[in-house]
């Protein structure tokens, strides 16, 4: 029987009814009803009664139970989500490829830093709408034409589309042209209604620009042979010349080639003036430059081409002086070679690209003009043009010497033919040759 050992004695129950707690095979407890006075037996309405709220009570402490072993569940799940969660944040964080998920009307759910960057986009903007996200950004397809928003594969994903592969280039402000490539599904419901687009994007702009410099590579190193070849088999020097610079200007893919000739002021003055042009795209206005002096202006470009030094950049970065000289013949980017002729500094040969631009135009063209006004010479080029510069330079000195020979020649004729004394000239059959007194 049951003992009460915190009740005082005088309060112990003199009768008392049990009744099991039991669910569902587990015992909880028991439900006592105790009376201090005594009384007639329990009737069966009574142990009934006590039963059925024993009953009542196991269910409730089995429910109590569910939900607390419910509730350990949802708390143990909700970890393991989160640790999930931080996982895939983790996974994101790391991949390289950019990922933007969005619903169907274009609201962003999800981005990765990946995607922030390629798209050059602030954490805060990224989460935005799709049009908010983009009007920042001019996108062009890989021909060059501008894309409107509708037209993106971002958006054509999102109207069901599956996208494979397909290439843009975006002009962020005040940052360089880059290449994308974007791949692009939908996760649909049950009934087929888009309920996601899921796009990625990689930056291929390194694997795009390793291509056309193998590209401009090979078109260069042929221009350079093409150019070699005219000086080689053309006996006009000035018609080989001129085609040459031709030739070179559209495998470097410039819009001016020059050479320029060195020569002295009556003061003694050290200047350089143009002697060949060749024009790919003509700027408007430019006056032509003669009589450039290196002691004002260039001294620079005097102390590095007589040590067989290129020049080379883009205007905007010369030091002031040179740029308010080449800035009035329109010229964003140069690069000068020098033209040695038997180790003496002759002059140099010139590559151009124009400034001039129509200002405020958002045409892809024009963007991609840009980046050749502001264009980074290469090492590679700046050694085959010194290369083309030195053959040049090799034909110059031929020029001079079959020039000096022809003169040397033509003064030894009039001698020969100017003495009174008759000559002939023999070999071992023949004559060869007699003047004038020898004939007569």
């Amino acid at each position: 029987s049951p003992s009460f050992p915190f009740v005082p004695a005088e309060q112990h129950p003199v009768a008392i009814l049990l009744a099991p707690i039991v669910g569902r095979e587990q015992y909880y407890g028991h439900l006592l009803v105790g009376y201090l006075q005594p009384r007639a037996p329990f009737s069966v309405g009574e142990v009934n009664l006590l039963q059925q709220l024993a009953n009542q009570t196991a269910l409730v402490l089995q429910n109590a139970l569910q939900l607390e072993q419910l509730e350990q569940l949802i708390d143990k799940r909700t970890q393991q989500l989160a640790e999930e969660k931080q996982l895939l944040e983790v996974i994101l964080d790391s991949i390289q490829e950019g990922i933007c998920v969005m619903q169907a009307d274009g609201e962003v759910v999800l981005t990765n830093p990946a995607e922030q960057q390629i798209w050059t986009m602030e954490s805060a903007t990224a989460t935005k709408s799709l049009p908010l996200r983009l009007e920042k950004l001019q996108i062009m397809d890989h021909e060059g034409a501008v894309k409107e928003v509708e037209a993106l594969p971002i958006n054509r994903t999102r109207r069901g589309e599956v996208i494979r592969d397909y290439e843009l280039v975006i002009n962020p402000l005040n940052e360089q042209l880059k290449w994308i490539s974007v791949n692009g599904a939908t996760v649909r419901d049950q009934t087929g209604k888009i309920q996601l687009a899921i796009n990625t994007t990689r930056d291929i702009t390194q694997r795009k620009r390793a291509e056309d410099t193998l590209i401009q590579h090979d078109r260069l190193l042929g221009g350079v042979a093409a150019a070699m070849r005219q000086l080689l088999i053309t006996t006009d020097y000035e018609a080989a010349v001129t085609r040459s610079l031709t030739v070179l200007g559209v495998a470097a893919n410039v819009d001016r080639v020059y050479i320029f000739k060195n020569h002295l002021a009556e003061t003694g003055e050290k200047l350089a003036s143009q002697r060949f042009e060749s024009i790919r795209q003509a700027p408007t206005a430019v006056p032509k430059l003669n009589n450039l002096s290196y002691d004002r202006g260039l001294s620079r470009w005097y102390e590095s081409l007589t040590a067989g030094r290129a020049i080379k950049g883009r205007v905007r970065d010369f030091p002031l002086i040179e740029q308010e000289i080449l800035q009035p013949a329109n010229i964003g980017s140069i690069l000068v070679v020098p033209v040695m002729t038997k180790g003496t500094f002759w002059g140099f040969i010139g590559f151009a690209n124009n400034y001039e631009r129509e200002a405020g135009s958002k045409r892809s063209s024009d963007l991609l003009a840009a980046a050749l006004r502001y264009r980074e010479w290469t090492d590679y080029e700046e050694s085959l043009f010194i290369l083309t510069a030195s053959s040049i330079g090799g034909m110059f000195v031929r020029q001079q010497t079959e020039k000096a020979l022809r003169e040397s020649e033509a003064k030894f004729r009039n001698l020969y033919e100017s003495i009174s004394t008759a000559v002939i000239l023999l070999d071992d059959y023949s004559i060869v040759d007699a003047n004038s007194a020898a004939l007569e």
